[in-house]
């Protein structure tokens, strides 16, 4: 199932150095810029242990679990986990960081 909806998740300038954890219908998502300034969403969860990325670290493109400091990168892949969690589409427009929900 998706969700054709862009929804409102933070303003741009709350999007800095340090992820940014932000509930999103009810779904927990992090944010966090790439070296580029992309926007990155993800699921906040690590693919390991499920620990909430949003309280890692950002490394070049990748985020960093706070628990194990296991690496996620942006297209939300961990290699030390074999597995990845779910990315959505997030867009910058009119100072605001929108996302989109994709599937679960």
């Amino acid at each position: 199932m998706t969700n054709p909806e862009w929804i409102a998740a933070c303003r741009s300038g709350e999007l800095d150095t340090m992820p940014r954890g932000v509930v999103v219908n009810g779904r927990s998502i992090v944010l966090w810029r790439t070296r580029k300034g992309q926007v990155v969403a993800l699921d906040d969860s690590c693919p390991h242990q499920g620990n909430a990325l949003s309280l890692g670290a950002i490394v070049g493109d990748s985020i960093r679990c706070p628990a194990h400091g296991w690496a996620v990168s942006s297209d939300g892949w961990c290699d030390r986990a074999g597995s990845g969690v779910p990315v959505h589409t997030a867009q910058e427009r009119d100072e605001m960081i929108f996302v989109r929900l994709n599937r679960r």
